[in-house]
């Protein structure tokens, strides 16, 4: 039995001097004890201890008996037996902030904490002080013992504390500190007669205690190490040398050395493989390591003058890149780049300070190049796929069936087959005859006008389905070409396998209940994933997450579906699905903390700026660093609270670690714009320790420039094109080099390479003949295929089909707006919202219905003519109007919310009695001989409307089905339309034709057809002489009826019809040859472009597009007659 516990201490870098030792150490133990004898490595993550452990395996041969532990899993082992028998369950993360909620809700108006208690971020800060002070082993005692009694925040503080351990004991739960005070006290207790343990004789499972990698310690986890080294040999490896980069450890050192603990030289490593060797590491970073952090000449003073430092070697780069997404791209380029070189990519890493943005960015960088990489916090579970569709799952019922949310969740979840084959057929017994495609599910959501609501959705589906199936049915009825082409069958059997699937999701979600116990609504939540969610690794991570706060029972009895939710979401923030395989072939990414102890061959460490490493140091708000310190000094015994401005001596000391793990090469980058103001930032004050190691003279930003590699904004790709990551950076630096030497085919190369995507060659196909040719061609809208005219004649021309003076103007405003909307049947498909108030549409459709009742009825009523004396009736009739129309609109859902509905209400009344108040007088001032009204909403061309749909307004008899027609060269041109409305003189004789406009006239001049594009009078002069033969047709009025258009009014006088029909003529005749040869060009003009529809697919550029292009002889009789018009 030896006379004293071996305790020794083992000071130096990671690599190699602690890595060396390790090896050295196991290898003793394992030659004398055996290859198998019981030994603890304990270490401060599992990452760093699968690094080790192959780490050995690879020196050594084999590891067997050594196992790798944290302090969680040695206290675990140490306190099981007691923590089994009390049944106690460790609580999980979200319990904690369920705990810290619960705690600041119940604290007293008299609290010190009182005024904050409710303030966003309380309970995380007051969680990681208590945190912080049962990691130092302070009891609420404590804390009351430690300050004056007057001292009201260490006194509720302390209150507070204890309601926290009382509330995990009647819990029946225990965290983190809690287990780790438990293996302490178990060890105290059990250890208490272990001090003649026979030589070898193993202690819970050990017969030597390895600690590697630890720096600094709480103090919870530095009594249960030290009362361990009185039982058990116990070895420690502990980064440290004597530079100011390490002034951090020295005080966990100097404790240790303190403790018993003696410090021994680094031996050389015993290993059955040799080691790689370090000897290809370069001078510049071998002196980094050396110096960094060091005083300049180790004297405070520089270098003499004249005398240079020895020069700097690639082993070290810093770059610098326009933003975040710039720097990860250099850096994705630096690993590329060393992989080319023979670098595994197992032993190249890319370290952060903190995950945001760069674990983000890197993976997206990552990604498309198919470099496999390994990531603890680059994906949460709360960021899976699977996670992402339980909550937007979750957030349906909440948000009202709102038609977004559900969509997001149909177009992020892997639907589970079975509810998918269920949604396929009524019975489900067949599988669908399509796949379900989400974009499917998203166009008829919004073609429904689904906007939310629970009923809605069923409502509109049904509706929208039945539509679908008529106009299926329907469409090889009729030629028309003012129809648009039948709906595709598989868009129809979407809508019912939404429509069904929907109904199962709506009665599912009912069975979601809003309050329950944690493990109801755990159970609820869980049974509704595994119902939805395709079965998948991820998902069961997930409802594991769900399932563990069930044990929140015991904090709080009920939960919200709300609070559940938060919670759930703070619990899988806190759980990674992990990224690939450490080592085996992957990259690393990881943060510095994460990779402490690791090493590299090849280190890229992104994010070096001012305030992102090292990042600002705060108090904590809670308990400041003052109160720590008395707290400190007054505790005894050891106890101490960290604080929290040492941390910036931590945060030099992790820049150093992570520049150590290097071995042959390192790369530090930073951004130097901020993405969002554009604003310069300022390297992180390391990089100027870093060229003032390697430089021995003190260093500033202007100096430092000297040594940055500067990535300018405009540098889209390399200089070097075998340094490309993307094709894109390859194409355009090819592109680049045929534009300088003039060489066509390289400048066109990413267009003539077959491995790069069609949709290029495409493109550059397509902007070829936009701007380089000076003729028409058919990406200008100009169709020369034989086969494609035949099809338009077919199917779109005007022969024997009657035709709206709607479209006819379409086609003379722009014949490519015409193609695009008319022909392709294109319109803008926007997500349907909340109706606020009556939309234009609307409106209109609503004066015109009560301007038909009022007028239709005067004759009935005895008020026709219009007269002064009856003013008051006739305004009395027309409100009452307007009152029931307005209320059938709002039974429709169409007038929006409340107030505006009244506002618009009182708008459409004021504005229809003025514009009442304006025909009495226009009677009157016409006499006994002017004109009355007399037919209302005439049609023509067109059949009669569904029943229904106009039962209190019945069709007026000078209606027809058959068009009107007007004859030119050896064809007929056919109109359909509707008038608003036929005034006729008593007698019969002379009549006028009324259209209303609920908008302003501007595009309405008198006399004028406006270059064919205003043609709705003409046509209904001409239509209203065919209803009415005998009678004189005298003039049309376009009519404003609103304030907004000032109740003006636009005329058509008979001499002015009679002129311009012959212009009528030509316009059918270019509309029609139009069509026929496929003349679909643009015609840009000003106010028709910014009301246009489809401008997105035009492009911008428009009119310089046309002024290349208007000479072609295809457009000039569109031209020559718009020209003349306008001459007119």
């Amino acid at each position: 039995m030896p006379s004293a516990i071996e305790r020794r201490i083992v000071f130096g870098a990671f690599r190699p001097d602690l890595e060396d030792a390790l090896a050295s150490a196991v290898a003793a133990h394992r030659h004398e004890r055996g290859p198998l004898a019981p030994a603890v490595l304990l270490v401060g993550s599992n990452l760093l201890g699968l690094y080790l452990t192959r780490l050995l395996a690879g020196r050594l041969g084999a590891v067997g008996g050594l196992r790798v532990m944290t302090f969680l899993d040695l206290a675990r082992t140490l306190a099981r037996a007691e923590i089994d028998r009390e049944g106690l369950r460790a609580i999980p993360v979200a319990g904690e902030r369920l705990l810290a909620r619960v705690l600041a809700k119940a604290l007293p108006d008299t609290s010190y904490f009182a005024s904050i208690a409710r303030t966003e971020g309380f309970e995380e800060a007051i969680l990681a002080t208590l945190r912080d002070v049962r990691d130092a082993g302070l009891t609420p005692g404590d804390l009351r013992r430690c300050f004056p009694k007057g001292h009201r925040k260490a006194r509720d503080l302390a209150d507070v504390h204890e309601r926290y351990e009382e509330k995990l004991k009647s819990a029946r739960l225990i965290d983190r500190p809690g287990l780790m005070a438990r293996a302490l006290a178990v060890l105290e207790r059990d250890a208490a007669g272990t001090s003649t343990l026979q030589d070898g004789q193993p202690f819970a499972g050990m017969t030597r205690l390895f600690v590697y990698g630890f720096y600094d310690f709480t103090w919870l986890q530095e009594n249960l190490l030290l009362r361990l080294a009185r039982i058990l040999p116990t070895a420690i490896f502990f980064p440290y040398r004597e530079t100011p980069a390490f002034e951090f450890a020295k005080n966990a050192r100097a404790r240790l050395l303190d403790a018993g603990f003696a410090s021994a030289p680094p031996e050389p490593p015993a290993a059955a493989e040799p080691m790689p060797s370090v000897a290809g590491v370069g001078v510049t970073l071998e002196r980094l390591q050396r110096n960094l952090f060091l005083p300049l000449a180790h004297a405070g003073e520089d270098a003499p003058e004249g005398v240079e430092p020895a020069p700097l070697d690639s082993s070290l780069r810093i770059v610098a890149a326009p933003g975040e997404a710039r720097e990860v791209l250099e850096a994705v380029r630096t690993v590329a780049e060393m992989t080319r070189r023979g670098v595994p990519l197992e032993e190249i890493g890319v370290l952060y300070r903190t995950g945001d943005p760069y674990a983000r960015l890197i993976a997206s960088q990552l990604a498309p190049l198919e470099i496999r990489s390994f990531s603890l916090e680059g994906r949460t579970l709360r960021q899976t796929r699977a996670a992402r569709a339980l909550f937007s799952l979750l957030e349906i019922r909440e948000r009202d069936h709102e038609r977004a949310a559900v969509i997001d969740f149909l177009a992020v979840a892997d639907l589970d087959p079975g509810v998918l084959r269920a949604a396929s057929e009524p019975a489900g017994d067949r599988p669908p005859a399509s796949p379900s495609n989400p974009a499917d599910w998203d166009l008829l959501s919004r073609m429904a006008g689904i906007v939310s609501g629970r009923e809605a959705w069923d409502e509109r589906l049904d509706r929208l389905a039945r539509a679908l199936t008529f106009r299926a049915a329907e469409a090889g009825a009729v030629e028309d070409p003012e129809v648009g082409p039948p709906p595709d069958s598989r868009l129809i059997e979407e809508c019912h396998r939404l429509r069904r699937l929907y109904a199962r999701l709506a009665k599912a979600l009912d069975g979601l209940p809003r309050e329950a116990a944690w493990s109801e609504m755990s159970d609820a939540v869980a049974g509704l994933a595994r119902r939805f969610l395709a079965p998948a690794e991820e998902r069961e991570s997930i409802l594991e997450a769900a399932e563990n706060l069930a044990a929140l029972d015991a904090i709080t009895p009920r939960t919200t579906l709300a609070e559940f939710r938060r919670l759930l979401d703070a619990e899988l923030e806190t759980r990674g699905p992990g990224e690939g395989h450490f080592q085996r072939g992957h990259l690393f990414v990881g943060d510095v903390q994460t990779a402490r102890g690791l090493g590299f061959r090849a280190l890229v460490v992104v994010g070096l700026t001012e305030q992102s490493f090292p990042p600002p140091i705060r108090q904590d708000p809670v308990l400041l660093d003052t109160e720590r310190h008395t707290l400190n000094r007054a505790a005894g015994d050891g106890h101490r609270l960290p604080i929290k401005a040492e941390r910036l001596k931590e945060e030099r000391l992790l820049f150093a670690l992570a520049a150590g793990s290097a071995r042959d090469a390192l790369v530090l980058t930073y951004s130097r714009l901020d993405p969002q103001t554009a604003r310069e930032r300022l390297p992180s004050s390391y990089l100027l320790r870093t060229m003032e190691a390697l430089l021995n003279r003190s260093c500033d930003y202007e100096r430092l420039e000297a040594h940055v590699e500067r990535i300018r904004i405009s540098d889209l790709f390399p200089a070097d094109r075998g340094l490309s990551v993307r094709d894109r950076e390859f194409d355009l630096s090819v592109v680049a080099e045929g534009i300088r030497g003039r060489d066509a085919v390289r400048a066109l190369f990413p267009a003539l390479n077959r491995d790069r995507p069609p949709f290029f060659s495409r493109g550059i196909l397509f902007e070829q003949r936009r701007w380089g040719d000076r003729h028409l061609t058919p990406v200008d809208g100009l169709l020369r295929a034989p086969s494609a005219r035949a099809l338009l004649s077919r199917r779109h021309g005007l022969a024997g089909v009657a035709v709206s003076p709607t479209r006819l103007g379409q086609y003379m405003a722009c014949p490519y707006q015409y193609f695009c909307e008319r022909i392709l049947g294109l319109e803008p498909l926007e997500a349907p919202e909340q109706i606020e108030r009556l939309s234009a549409q609307d409106r209109g459709i609503l004066v015109h219905r009560v301007l038909h009742e009022f007028f239709a009825g005067l004759h009935d009523a005895g008020l026709s003519p219009l007269r002064r004396p009856a003013r008051q009736a006739l305004q009395e009739r027309l409100r009452a109007i307007v009152d029931r129309r307005f209320a059938e609109a709002d039974a429709l859902g169409l007038t929006g919310l409340p107030l505006l509905r009244d506002i618009e209400r009182l708008r459409i009344g004021e504005d229809l009695g003025r514009y009442l108040d304006r025909e009495i007088e226009a009677a009157e001032a016409e006499g006994t001989d002017g004109f009355r009204p007399a037919h209302f909403e005439v049609r023509f061309g067109m059949p009669p409307p569904p029943a229904p749909a106009t039962a209190d307004l019945p069709d007026d008899p000078l209606s027809t089905g058959q068009p009107v027609s007007l004859a030119f060269d050896d064809r007929a041109l056919l109109f359909k339309g509707q008038i608003d409305r036929i005034d006729l003189t008593a007698d019969g004789a002379r009549a006028r034709v009324i259209d209303y406009k609920s908008g302003r006239l501007d595009d309405y001049p008198d006399n004028s057809h406006r270059a064919g594009t205003a043609l709705q009078a003409p046509v209904y002069v001409l239509a209203a002489g065919h209803l009415l033969p005998g009678t004189r047709v005298e003039q049309a009025l376009y009519q404003s009826v609103s304030l907004r258009g000032g109740f003006r009014s636009k005329r058509l006088d008979r001499r002015a019809w009679e002129a311009m029909l012959d212009d009528l003529r030509v316009v059918g005749r270019l509309v029609e040859d139009g069509i026929a040869s496929g003349a679909f060009f643009l015609y840009p003009e000003k106010t028709m472009c910014q009301r246009c529809r489809v401008r997105p697919v035009c492009g911008e550029a428009r009119e310089a597009r046309f002024g290349r292009k208007r000479t072609d002889p295809v457009a000039a009789p569109f031209l020559d007659f718009k020209s003349r018009s306008e001459e007119a």
